[in-house]
């Protein structure tokens, strides 16, 4: 078995893979009616409308797997939306309320009972996170697959384009061979393409330089012959890619991060919802902490800001690489900071009174007629 065919073979155990994928997904979508927020995930999942007595969509059913990508993606990013806001009411109450009297709310012999309304939240924000969570790694999951499902038509695409060129390549020799026949009974001898034509060029391969390259003009047939196995080999590669799953992002404020996650390409994975928030919530407490203590004087109060690097590999946030960091302007290009700075400076030294130098102390300059020594 040659190489082309062999990738062809491997190409095609890849697409069966993905459409089994595909129409285990769908048997799975079920799954989703044991979250709490069943409703409101679907209708984030398969793109119904805001009208709950419509029938929910499953983008799995008919439309094209591009368009189910992108409306998956789309679900993410809703999902996110909700799941930050969830969060971030979630560390609110934590901080407002502490710890300790937290878990005297959540505790289970019965103490927690008189302060039943916040416990109460505290417990529905958890609900609402998890299911979140589960909505969107459900969305995630399906996402992937219909990546998959992408590549393995614009594969399917490229073997069709080759099996078009074979069918072609063999009605031309099928022609060929009769004309043969005929000429060979006509001459009485068989005739055959020659291994060089008029057609042919040869460059380099003088005076001992460049090897010499020969572009030979082949059977049509033969052509088209190895068109499709290129053709085929090149399916082959798409069919085996894998998602993007690794990339970085700089952020202003935290509050763009998901706009700017929504405007990656739905082909790429960008980090989950709980992986960015845990992230940027434990990286900005020092960062916060250097704010606060950087008060020098070569910095304008109203100009200090935090800036944002996540990088993230496989789909998960990379800790080592991304970074919560103080920005501090360029004077040189801010004119509000350089202005400030040059009327500190010009305080600082009246406060400092004029500089006093003493005589002995000045350089003197000694000739010997000639010129200054």
């Amino acid at each position: 078995m040659n190489r082309a065919a062999r990738l062809q073979d491997e190409a095609e155990r890849a697409l069966a893979e993905s459409r089994a994928a595909l129409a285990h997904a769908e048997d799975s979508l079920a799954e989703i009616a044991a979250i709490e927020t069943a409703a409101t995930v679907e209708t984030w999942l398969f793109g119904a409308t805001t009208n709950m007595e419509e029938p929910l969509k499953n983008p799995f059913s008919a439309a094209p797997p591009a368009q189910q990508v992108a409306a998956l993606r789309e679900a993410e990013v809703q999902i996110a939306w909700q799941f930050s806001a969830a969060f971030k009411d979630m560390v609110a109450l934590d901080a407002t309320v502490g710890d300790d009297v937290l878990d005297l709310f959540l505790s289970d012999d019965g103490t927690g009972r008189d302060f039943g309304a916040p416990a109460e939240r505290y417990r529905d924000l958890e609900r609402r996170v998890d299911a979140l969570k589960a909505a969107e790694t459900a969305a995630r999951e399906r996402r992937v697959i219909a990546i998959r499902a992408v590549f393995a038509t614009e594969a399917e695409v490229k073997r069709e384009e080759a099996r078009a060129k074979r069918e072609e390549a063999k009605a031309i020799a099928a022609k060929t061979a009769k004309m043969l026949e005929a000429l060979r009974e006509h001459e009485g001898c068989d005739y055959a393409p020659s291994a060089r034509q008029p057609g042919d060029r040869v460059v380099g391969g003088l005076g001992g330089g460049a090897p010499a390259i020969v572009t030979r003009i082949v059977p049509r047939s033969e052509y088209l012959q190895i068109e499709a196995a290129e053709l085929d080999a090149e399916a082959a590669r798409i069919a085996a890619r894998k998602p993007v799953d690794s990339g970085a992002i700089t952020l202003v404020t935290a509050e763009e991060l998901w706009e700017r996650l929504a405007e990656l390409d739905p082909m790429v994975l960008g980090p989950t919802a709980d992986d960015c928030l845990n992230f940027v919530r434990e990286a900005e407490r020092p960062a916060l902490a250097r704010l606060r203590s950087h008060g020098g004087p070569a910095m304008v109060d109203e100009h200090k800001e935090l800036r944002y690097e996540l990088v993230w590999r496989d789909g998960k946030v990379d800790v080592q690489r991304s970074r919560v960091y103080l920005w501090e302007p360029d004077f040189r290009k801010n004119p509000a900071g350089r202005d400030a700075q040059a009327a500190r400076g010009a305080a600082q030294a009246i406060e400092r009174g004029p500089m006093v130098v003493d005589p002995r102390d000045r350089p003197v300059r000694i000739s010997d007629g000639r010129g200054e020594l």
